[in-house]
């Protein structure tokens, strides 16, 4: 911990901003963490919440409506029946 005191300082002392902060993050009680470890699981926790806005909820589900109308498939003989044609009119 002495060693990243001196490296803050020393950062402090010559202006560079962006080693001052390489290492160091507050986590939810805005406590700093330096600890490697520690910085991924304030990253875990922080993207678990971000991204999972649902909690394990069971969301609803919505029709989608589009102005295209809805097509089947062709069926297997539609498609034959097409390429028939196409090699008639090489």
């Amino acid at each position: 911990m002495t060693q990243k005191i001196q490296e803050i300082e020393e950062n402090v002392k010559v202006n560079n901003m962006q080693d001052l902060y390489n290492g160091v993050i507050r986590n939810e009680r805005e406590d700093l963490q330096t600890d490697p470890t520690k910085i991924i699981d304030v990253w875990k926790r922080y993207f678990d919440k971000l991204l999972n806005v649902h909690n394990g909820e069971q969301t609803k589900e919505f029709e989608i409506y589009t102005t295209e109308p809805w097509i089947p498939e062709p069926s297997e003989i539609e498609v034959e029946m097409s390429i028939k044609k196409f090699k008639k009119f090489k």
